[in-house]
């Protein structure tokens, strides 16, 4: 465990900033960054939502994930569930669906 001392902490992936105004404002953009960056697959497209038409598709026939690319998921589904029930509320369907469908889950992003 570290201490730390002045206006700025981080603790459980939010970084807090004690004002002055005697407000304390909260920050998870770095925790974000790192769940993205962890990910070991491609990220370059972008979307309005993660709820998309094909959200709760699974395509059967894609071979299993690897144990290194399994553990890979899971770690980020986890670090994405911890950041929609703290900060992100609009991804939750679609990391509530990713952490359900674990079991089944084949190979990323195919569809």
């Amino acid at each position: 465990m570290t201490v730390t001392k002045g206006k700025e902490h981080i603790f459980l992936g939010k970084e807090r900033v004690f004002k002055e105004d005697g407000t304390v404002q909260t920050k998870i953009k770095e925790h974000i960054k790192d769940a993205i960056d962890g990910f070991k697959e491609d990220i370059t497209k972008s979307v309005v939502t993660p709820a998309t038409r094909g959200l709760f598709e699974i395509n059967e026939n894609c071979p299993k994930l690897s144990v290194e690319d399994s553990e890979n998921y899971h770690s980020t589904t986890a670090k994405l569930l911890y950041i929609s029930k703290r900060a992100r509320l609009d991804i939750q369907l679609a990391v509530a669906f990713a952490q359900k469908s674990c079991a089944v889950i084949r190979t990323i992003g195919e569809n």
